[in-house]
């Protein structure tokens, strides 16, 4: 990614680690490519962001 990147330190549950540690696993073995934990979580969340955005369309155009 080529933004800034914020560097501070975070405490998360095991449970979140694991699922982190999970996802960048499945890449790994999909793609050949390790990915840095910050390039998960920053993947993670901007999916969410993009799943949030894409409900609030439909949402949207449900109610016209």
């Amino acid at each position: 990614m080529s933004h800034p990147a914020v560097y501070r330190q975070l405490a998360i549950p095991v449970p979140v680690f694991d699922r982190i540690k999970d996802v960048q696993r499945r890449h790994e073995a999909q793609h050949g490519q390790r990915l840095t934990l910050a390039a998960v979580v920053s993947r993670i969340v901007l999916e969410h962001q993009r799943h949030e955005e894409q409900e609030l369309q439909r949402r949207a155009d449900r109610s016209r």
